[in-house]
């Protein structure tokens, strides 16, 4: 949060120009350069072990000659797939997020770990 802050500069309320902070920006870019190699792995990973889309002879469901040919979504593995992603895959994106980001302030190792675990205690906002 004090990063976006800092990021976007003052608020729409202040008297002051709009300024953008060029350090909390770089970080973000940096962050995600670093960033992406993993997840696409992971996103990789995801389909592999769930395919979203099977040949109707893979499903045993479907009967044979009906849409010989064509790929079908596969709603089971679909959900495997968001709900793996929106559970494990966002916690350890959090993690790794709020560690490179206080490490890149220039945190110690203490201070990460501090940081982590009073993140992973807040609850998360209300709908």
């Amino acid at each position: 949060m004090e990063d976006r802050d800092r990021l976007l500069g003052p608020s729409v309320n202040s008297q002051r120009p709009f300024a953008l902070d060029p350090t909390p920006l770089f970080r973000y870019v940096f962050f995600s350069i670093l960033n992406t190699p993993p997840n696409f792995l992971w996103q990789q990973a995801l389909e592999t072990w769930f395919p979203a889309y099977t040949h109707p002879s893979e499903d045993r469901k479907v009967a044979v000659g009906k849409g010989a040919g064509h790929k079908r979504l596969h709603l089971g593995n679909t959900f495997m797939k968001l709900l793996l992603d929106m559970t494990l895959g966002a916690t350890v994106n959090t993690v790794l997020f709020v560690a490179a980001m206080s490490g890149m302030r220039g945190a110690g190792q203490e201070e990460i770990l501090e940081t982590v675990q009073r993140v992973r205690q807040t609850p998360p906002p209300p709908l």
